[in-house]
């Protein structure tokens, strides 16, 4: 008697060489014999894996990034709470693993998006995970606020840049950027090591310039900026103190600056131009200066004294010259007497 698998072995020949229904049947209950082959009986496909480097992340394990670009104002937040209100976090914010806290996850990009969301109440916010570490990190959520924010402050592109350049040019080492501008004076130079890291702050320079559409020119002085202190540098922010001016005055020491600063915004309320920061600037780098000094500077210049003109009558100084001599030449033999003499005191 045939066993069912010679059965199933003879519909098979017959499926290869007839068109019936055998075939179809054959190809259906082949899956369901039982069979010698090792191969495995193929199954429905799986679903598809879900990506894992999207999620839902809770926002309590989402930690912020100590970043120089400040937090969005009331108006601006409460826009941004009533859009996640309506639609939800449309954007995904960006985050890597914490390394100093496990379990949780650094913001690269998006910590307004979070606490706007909380704000209207979600718990949770859709998330990029992305591996990154410490300067990458910082390179992205660098180039990402400065690439998406539509105002920004000098002071918070100042900072930035100055950051941007640090982990180019040197991987994270502090530059002496107070010196950048004189970095073409600097390749003059016989020294091989100060000439080629004086041409790669420029490259770097140009390549942060170059990514922000700012000339290397341009982003150095907002670099120069960092080197305010923080009351000037909120002036030039406040536009109480112009960008130019503020440059200028970024040359000076600490203690100059504080004596510009007391001089200018605490006691007098005065405006500086660039032109006058410029003269503060020359001064500063000759003797520092104090409040006295820039009151003495700025102290306008004393008017000449006036000279009393004195009248001599001519007739009692006729007899001492000879009778041909003329006005002119009394006048002149005069003054030589008179110079004589008092030169010989």
């Amino acid at each position: 008697m045939a066993t069912l698998k010679d059965r199933i072995a003879a519909a098979e020949r017959a499926a290869e060489t007839e068109e019936s229904p055998i075939a179809a049947l054959f190809h259906g209950a082949k899956a369901l014999a039982p069979t010698d082959s090792t191969e495995p009986v193929p199954s429905s496909p799986a679903p598809a894996k879900k990506d894992p480097r999207l999620a839902e992340l809770p926002v309590e394990i989402l930690d912020e990034m100590e970043q120089p670009f400040r937090l969005y104002g009331d108006g601006k937040m409460e826009k941004m709470r009533q859009s996640i209100i309506a639609h939800g976090v449309i954007q995904r914010v960006i985050v890597r693993p914490d390394p100093e806290e496990p379990g949780h996850y650094q913001i690269i990009s998006g910590r307004n998006r979070r606490r706007a969301a909380i704000q209207a109440g979600h718990v949770t916010v859709p998330c990029e995970i992305r591996d990154l570490t410490d300067e990458e990190a910082r390179l992205q959520m660098l180039t990402t606020n400065l690439d998406q924010r539509d105002e920004l402050l000098p002071s918070e592109k100042a900072w930035a840049y100055r950051e941007q350049l640090e982990i180019l040019a040197h991987q994270g080492k502090k530059l002496d950027f107070g010196s950048i501008e004189n970095a073409p004076a600097a390749l003059g130079q016989n020294e091989e090591r100060t000439c080629r890291q004086s041409v790669d702050k420029l490259k770097s320079v140009d390549q942060v310039g170059a990514n922000e559409g700012e000339s290397g020119r341009q982003i150095q002085r907002y670099i120069r900026l960092t080197y305010l202190m923080p009351e000037l540098l909120d002036a030039v922010d406040e536009k109480t103190l112009g960008f130019g001016a503020g440059v200028s005055l970024s040359y000076l020491s600490p203690d100059s600056q504080d004596a510009v600063y007391q001089y200018f915004f605490v006691n007098n309320k005065k405006s500086i131009s660039g032109a006058l920061a410029e003269a503060l600037r020359e001064k500063g780098e000759k003797k520092p200066l104090t409040v006295e000094r820039i009151q003495a500077i700025l102290a306008p210049a004393p008017a000449p004294a006036k000279i009393k003109k004195v009248s001599v009558p001519m007739k009692p100084l006729r007899k001492f010259f000879p009778a041909e001599a003329t006005q002119k030449e009394i006048e002149r033999q005069i003054i030589e007497i008179l110079t004589e003499y008092f030169s010989g005191k």
